[in-house]
């Protein structure tokens, strides 16, 4: 009976460590509702290896008939395996927490991300695009109307980097990422 218990309050905690805290406001501006929104709590997450020297503008992807999949604009290169709710829940906890970012200074480089989580709620996703070169993401919601921000995670490199290496066991190039 005592064992029992043991392994029912190990659960609730995990289960606790799993649920996002709420973000800052300063955050939630940055991120945006609808991202907050599907962050408070993933169901599951998409992960992409993309070519960031290949990125079509919405523009230019409607003029242009091609076989490519891309996310965002940027051509998907290799599809990991679809990540569980804890694992989304992972992402939030470093996309909430405020010392991830660094408002206060612009980097002066263009990014050429290698990594993209789309995390779902339902029908609902916000698409976290990493960049490992300068260690700048970009988080993104919508279609249309798309909401799109980027900003400096240096201080969360080690978080990323973690998650990037789980979601590509067999990816040498991510696998070498420091």
């Amino acid at each position: 009976m005592i064992r029992i218990c043991f392994i029912l309050l190990g659960a609730l905690a995990l289960a606790a460590c799993a649920s996002a805290a709420e973000p800052s406001k300063k955050v939630a501006d940055f991120l945006g509702k609808d991202a907050v929104e599907v962050l408070k709590a993933p169901e599951k997450v998409e992960c992409f290896r993309i070519d960031g020297k290949n990125h079509l503008t919405p523009e230019q992807q409607a003029k242009v008939e091609e076989a490519t999949k891309r996310i965002r604009g940027y051509a998907i290169t290799a599809q990991g395996k679809d990540q569980d709710a804890a694992f989304g829940g992972k992402i939030a906890a470093v996309l909430f927490d405020e010392k991830t970012y660094n408002f206060e200074e612009a980097k002066g480089c263009d990014p050429v991300p290698g990594v993209a989580f789309r995390v779902w709620k339902g029908k609902a996703s916000v698409d976290v695009i990493l960049c490992f070169e300068c260690s700048i993401l970009i988080v993104a919601t919508g279609d249309k109307e798309a909401h799109s921000k980027s900003e400096n995670f240096d201080n969360a490199r080690a978080a990323l980097v973690a998650l990037a290496k789980s979601a590509f066991p067999d990816d040498k190039t991510i696998q070498g990422l420091k």
